[in-house]
């Protein structure tokens, strides 16, 4: 996954949206693992710039979003 479009890039917490779905394909306990542990991998996999801080920030809010990364409304 080196030569990703994130390769060198640093990503913001839309783009973790993404990569947090593809990694947890190959991944399959993604979910149990540290934050640090994540960014180890994301930097690993797809050679990007990634703050640890914007994981957390898309861990805590990511049960916010549907499918196509919207934020769902509180009814």
């Amino acid at each position: 996954m080196k030569n990703s479009l994130y390769n060198g890039k640093e990503v913001n917490v839309f783009e973790i949206q993404h990569i947090y779905q593809v990694l947890k394909f190959y991944y399959q306990e993604l979910e149990s693992l540290p934050v640090e542990a994540v960014v180890d991998i994301i930097r690993m996999e797809f050679g990007c710039k990634i703050n640890p801080n914007d994981v957390y920030l898309y861990l805590l809010i990511s049960n916010h979003w549907d499918c196509d990364g919207n934020f769902k409304e509180n009814d």
